[in-house]
This record gives structure tokens, sequence and C-alpha cells, in this order.
């Protein structure tokens, strides 16, 4: 992609985002920035479009958090992370 995304554009992607999956490094999943789209969506539009002018920032928004989950008696040393 070589022309930056319309501020259309970004929230069209961002809405087609399943509003449960996996929160980001924020702890927030998708839905709490559809439901609040009207108060912080301007600022979510400004850091897309920063990330785009600046590819270094980008590596730091492919991070993931991941928590491995504890169910009672299943927790062995091959398992840990």
């Amino acid at each position: 992609m070589d022309v930056m995304p319309t501020g259309e554009e970004i929230k069209n992607a961002f809405f087609r985002i399943g509003s449960l999956k996996a929160p980001g490094l924020d702890g927030f999943p998708a839905i709490f920035y559809k439901e609040n789209w009207d108060i912080i969506g301007e600022s979510v539009i400004n850091h897309v479009k920063s990330c785009w002018e600046e590819p270094s920032y980008q590596k730091i928004q492919h991070q993931a958090l991941i928590k491995p989950m504890y169910q009672s008696g299943q927790w062995s040393k091959s398992n840990q992370i």
C-alpha cells in the first residue's frame, strides 16, 4: 500500500475487527473502541496515520501479549512459557 488510508478507511477496517477478539497491549478488546468511537476515533485515526508516516512505529504495534490460562490440575512444565 503506497497511499495513506483515509480516516473513513481506517474506521471501516477497525469496525470489521471482531468485537471480542483478543485485546492488544492496552488490554481493551475492539468493542471498547467501537462503542467509544465518537470520543476516541480521531485519536485512533491520527495514531494509525502517524504509524504510516513513521514505519518504525509499526514494529511496536505488531507485538502481542499472550498469557496462558491456568486450569486446575492442567499446569505442567511442558506448557510453561
